[in-house]
C-alpha cells in the first residue's frame, strides 16, 4: 500500500515547526519523501533510497524524536506539507506529530 500524510496551513495563518516525531505501529513501510506542494524537499530519501520505517517503530504510546530541525521548518499561508509512504502493510499505522506554532495572521 501507499499513502500521504498531509499538514495544511490555511490562507490566514503560518507554521513554524521545531521538532518532528513519529508513533509507528508494526508493520512495514518506508517514507519515500517528505516535501511541500511546491516540490521543497527536506529529505534526499526517494523510492530508490527510502527512509525505512523500522528507524520509527516504537510502542504506541511512546514518541519517538528524530530531532529538531536543523533551522526552523516554516510553512507560509496556503502551504500543504507531505510525507508519502510505501510498501505498508494493512496492519501498519503511522502518526505523525510537529511541535512547533502556529500563528493566525488575520
Amino acid at each position: 500500500g501507499a499513502g500521504t500524510i498531509e499538514l495544511t496551513v490555511g490562507s490566514s495563518e503560518e507554521f513554524e515547526g521545531e521538532e518532528i516525531y513519529f508513533v509507528a505501529s508494526s508493520g512495514t513501510f518506508n517514507i519515500i519523501k517528505i516535501q511541500d506542494q511546491g516540490g521543497k524537499g527536506y529529505t534526499n530519501s526517494d523510492t530508490g533510497d527510502p527512509i525505512p520505517g523500522v528507524v520509527f517503530l516504537t510502542a504506541l504510546d511512546q514518541r519517538s524524536s528524530v530531532g529538531k530541525f536543523s533551522t526552523p521548518l516554516k510553512l507560509v499561508p496556503n502551504t500543504v506539507f507531505t510525507i508519502e509512504v510505501t510498501g505498508g502493510t494493512d496492519t501498519a499505522t503511522l502518526d505523525v506529530i510537529i511541535k512547533g506554532k502556529k500563528r493566525s495572521l488575520a
